[in-house]
């Protein structure tokens, strides 16, 4: 794929995705969207698979044909939390899910706001991450404060990340009432 055609599709996908956003309705637009879909999770162009991952996520499961492609992506230790959303959006499969939100959340901080979004989105199956939720809850080193890291990252942005996680998290524990 040129890198001009990878921009194409890159652009008619995020189209797509804004005409779902607008309208609300899947089904007329599933046959056009699907194709675009696929061809972007096999673009090899990092912002058009992140793309098409974003707009699979967005059909929801209407977006299912793709999910076959999608485990191959969660499978690779290097995916992104973008393959991780979409897979659980098209599939919502919380037995097949839970495990790799749990693993994911262990295995890489930065993904903690995606997977608590999918908990919440998950109810009341997601009872088992209750013990990493209340570990997060009171741990007084956060979840995007990595000492590996270097200087570049902007704080004020880390902070506010940091606090949409905290309140979601807490969010989760209200709606488990446990």
């Amino acid at each position: 794929m040129t890198a001009s055609s990878a921009k194409s599709l890159t652009l008619r996908l995020d189209a797509a995705r804004a005409l779902l956003a607008v309208t609300g309705e899947v089904e007329p637009l599933l046959a056009r969207i699907l194709p675009l879909v696929r061809e972007g999770m096999e673009s090899h162009q990092w912002p058009t698979e992140n793309s098409a991952l974003r707009t699979a996520a967005a059909l929801g499961p209407a977006g299912a044909p793709p999910a076959p492609r999608l485990r191959e992506l969660v499978a690779r230790r290097d995916s992104s939390k973008d393959v991780m959303v979409a897979l659980w959006k098209v599939t919502r499969d919380a037995d097949e899910m839970l495990p790799i939100l749990l693993a994911n959340w262990t295995a890489f901080p930065r993904v903690r706001p995606d997977v608590v979004a999918c908990l919440i989105d998950m109810g009341p199956a997601a009872a088992p991450a209750l013990p990493l939720i209340r570990e997060e809850l009171s741990s007084p080193r956060r979840h995007n404060n990595d000492s590996r890291t270097d200087d570049r990252s902007n704080v004020r942005y880390d902070v506010a990340a940091d606090e949409g996680l905290l309140r979601d998290c807490r969010r989760l524990v209200a709606a488990l009432k446990v």
